[in-house]
């Protein structure tokens, strides 16, 4: 996959921003090797819009086999600590990804969203 994001990357010169829109962020530092122009994960994206809005923030991953690779992006984003969980839901087989945070407009209480 990973592969794949690069190859679309070298060869979409005309984009302006790439936005990598799978969780797990295939290909990213890939991609911005390959160009100067802007690269976003949707990982980052949510973590970070989440952080900015509220002190922690939740993911539920697709499979348990998938909390391995999220927990080392969030590691290396600096954020483990905000984490407030990282459980895994599937839906026989059909599976969705839900990204979701702890908010608090004062920032003193927090209520799963």
């Amino acid at each position: 996959m990973a592969l794949n994001v690069g190859r679309l990357v070298a060869e979409r010169t005309d984009a302006a921003a790439y936005m990598i829109a799978c969780y797990s962020q295939p290909g990213v530092d890939i991609a911005r090797s390959l160009t100067k122009r802007p690269v976003y994960g949707i990982q980052n994206a949510g973590v970070l819009s989440a952080l900015a809005a509220a002190d922690s923030f939740g993911v539920v991953a697709v499979s348990v086999l998938s909390i391995p690779r999220h927990l080392r992006q969030l590691r290396r984003l600096g954020v483990s600590a905000s984490r407030a969980g990282l459980p895994a839901r599937s839906r026989s087989k059909r599976c969705r990804l839900y990204a979701t945070w702890r908010y608090s407009p004062d920032r003193t209480t927090a209520a799963e969203i």
